[in-house]
C-alpha cells in the first residue's frame, strides 16, 4: 500500500541520486562537460541547475 509520502520521497531520492552522480563527475574533472557533446557547460545554466549534464544544446 502506498502512502500520501511516497511519491515525495521517490522524488527526494531521485534528486539525491542526482547530486550524488554531480560529486561523481565532480571527483572525476569532469564536472561542467556535456555528456554529449564534451564542451564546456555554461556557468548560467549550472547556477541554475548544477545537476546539469549536458549543456543548453544538448538539453532534453
Amino acid at each position: 500500500m502506498q502512502t500520501e509520502y511516497e511519491p515525495v520521497l521517490e522524488q527526494a531520492d531521485a534528486v539525491l541520486d542526482e547530486v550524488d552522480a554531480a560529486l561523481v563527475r565532480l571527483a572525476d574533472g569532469v564536472y561542467g562537460v556535456c555528456a554529449s557533446c564534451g564542451e564546456r557547460i555554461a556557468d548560467e545554466r549550472l547556477a541554475a541547475a548544477p545537476t546539469a549534464r549536458t549543456c543548453g544544446l544538448h538539453a532534453g
